[in-house]
This record gives structure tokens, sequence and C-alpha cells, in this order.
């Protein structure tokens, strides 16, 4: 079953890379995205994705950093050794599918800066997640995977999707 889902993860997240694209989901009237709007906490992992009641990505907690980020935003980040680290999101689209219950995110940081003392990473990342959220609405199974350039002490190497459990922590 798991190398299933993985296949179908793969499958979408590539097909999106490769430009075909599916409908805009959020333009199709009498959508009810209240199973979907909340707060989803991501199990063993800092990534946290709020969506409101109109379907739309809220903000994210972004991993590296544990950065909140916003659609379209640039999100700056005080660094302990006094210097600031940025965060420049691009779109965050989403796309529901009431009929299978299956949800779909990507999360786009376009430009990242970190610095601390002698350290940079200068980069971007996208990252889907695609899954089932549970009969009762409170779990979502993700496939999540991740294309990213942090540049040449970080090679992005092969995208490797992997399982990803989210609960939903608040309506």
């Amino acid at each position: 079953m798991k190398q299933l889902v993985v296949l179908i993860g793969c499958a979408v997240f590539l097909s999106g890379l490769g430009g075909c694209q599916t409908g805009d989901v959020r333009n199709v009237k009498n959508i009810d995205y209240s199973r979907i709007a909340g707060t989803w906490k991501a199990e063993k992992s800092p990534w946290q994705i709020v969506i409101s009641k109109d379907g739309l990505v809220e903000s994210a907690i972004f991993p590296m950093g544990e950065a909140m980020v916003i659609p379209n935003k640039t999100t700056y980040i005080d660094m302990k050794d006094g210097s600031k680290s940025s965060y420049k999101s691009g779109d965050f689209p989403l796309y529901y599918y009431p009929e299978r219950s299956e949800l779909e995110v990507t999360i786009k940081v376009e430009k990242i800066h970190i610095k601390f003392l002698d350290n940079e990473i200068k980069g971007s990342n996208e990252t889907l997640f695609v899954g089932a959220i549970s009969e009762d609405g409170k779990q979502w199974d993700a496939v999540i995977a991740e294309r990213f350039d942090y540049g040449p002490r970080f090679p992005q190497g092969e995208i490797t999707p992997k399982l990803m459990k989210f609960i939903k922590i608040s309506n």
C-alpha cells in the first residue's frame, strides 16, 4: 500500500514539474472547504499549514529555520548572532477533491537567504503535499516531495517522496 501511495505521489509531483496542469478547483462553485480549514501540524516535523475557510493556504511553517511563510510575501527572521535571514514566498496553490477527500498543497519559497555567523545558504524550495483526509477530518496522510536549490554545498539529489502524517490541531 505504501508503495502505491508513493508512486501516486511521484506521478502527481512529476506531472506538475512537466507542466501538466489540473483545473483550478478553487474556481469550482459549491465546494465546502470547512472540512480542510484549520491548522494542520505534521508529526515528527516542523511543517505546519494553515488553510482558510475559503480554501486558501494562509501560512506555513517552513522547516529550514522554522520560519512562518505567507504566500507572496517576504518573511524576515532575526538570527541569534544579530544577522537577518529572509524567505520570499511565491504562490501556495491548493487543490481539494471532496469526492475522494484528497488534498494537494504546494509551498513555494522562491528565495531563501539564511545567514548565521560566517555561514550562508541561498536558494529556493518547492514542496508538494498530496494525500487523503481521514473520514473524521482530523488526519491528513500526505506524500511529500520537494525540489530545492540551496547552492553547490547542498545539491538537490534525487527527488524522493516520503510519507508524512498531519493532525488538524485547530479549526
